[in-house]
């Protein structure tokens, strides 16, 4: 087993490291034929803080996320290893703009958490579990130097489960039916996989290896909970089908 800066080894069958993730993140939308009129169907009380007076576009709105976690590689041969990098998401700030027919009116951001008398709200943070395939290339040298780096490509599979979710909206729920007004947020479900791939380098030092990585990540299936009771009467819900989330990771692991 091999750890940076004390026992590093290149030749270990388990190499054990942190890593710092900056996540480019947005969903891809599917709205509904009669979207406009569905969201019209629940904005119908001016003396709400959300209210719009009908819409001009529903659009996901691009956001960055930060994320920690602990990258483990699980050596097969001298090229092929597993990856599994279990991660904390410490940021999600995706979110969904509402545009206003109305000029005069702001556009509305709307989150996952549900915040009282909010119009943006804030989203939950979330546990990720990475597993897949490293691929790599042969060991070069810089320019007949010591130093020595290795190019790679992975692919694999993503589970991401949200943190306080369940417990606030079984809150809201509560509050749904004891008919005590709430503010609308989008609905997500409890966790989701994504497919992803990505590409990196590994420089490899005296006492470490680092390694810049770029990956792609898509959800596989419809993230938001349509069916779901808070779904329901949910204006800023009502008009989309199916919501994707789409990220991109820059990260930079140390092993």
């Amino acid at each position: 087993m091999s750890f940076p800066f004390s026992g590093y080894d290149e030749d270990a069958v388990i190499q054990i490291g942190f890593q710092y993730n900056y996540i480019n993140q947005n969903y891809q939308l599917k709205l509904k034929d009669n979207w406009k009129q569905l969201f019209d169907n629940f904005d119908d009380d001016p003396q709400d803080i959300t209210y719009l007076g009908g819409i001009k576009s529903v659009n996901s709105k691009r956001s960055h996320g930060f994320a920690i976690g602990i990258p483990m590689d699980f050596r097969w041969s001298e090229r092929l290893s597993i990856n599994f990098s279990p991660s904390f998401n410490i940021l999600n700030s995706h979110s969904i703009d509402y545009t206003p027919l109305d000029v005069e009116k702001a556009i509305i951001s709307r989150k996952s958490k549900h915040i009282l008398q909010d119009l943006r709200g804030d989203n939950f943070t979330s546990f990720e579990f990475p597993i897949g395939l490293n691929y790599r290339s042969e060991e070069k040298r810089f320019f007949n130097s010591d130093s020595k780096y290795r190019a790679y490509m992975l692919g694999g599979v993503r589970l991401t489960r949200w943190t306080g979710l369940l417990n606030q909206y079984s809150d809201l729920i509560v509050e749904k039916r004891n008919k005590r007004p709430i503010s609308d947020a989008i609905i997500l479900r409890p966790e989701y996989m994504s497919w992803e791939a990505g590409l990196g380098f590994n420089f490899y030092l005296s006492y470490f290896k680092v390694s810049p990585e770029v990956r792609f990540s898509q959800s596989l299936n419809n993230v938001l909970s349509t069916n779901h009771i808070l779904s329901a009467e949910n204006k800023f819900m009502a008009p989309i089908d199916r919501g994707l989330i789409r990220n991109i990771y820059f990260s930079l692991i140390f092993q």
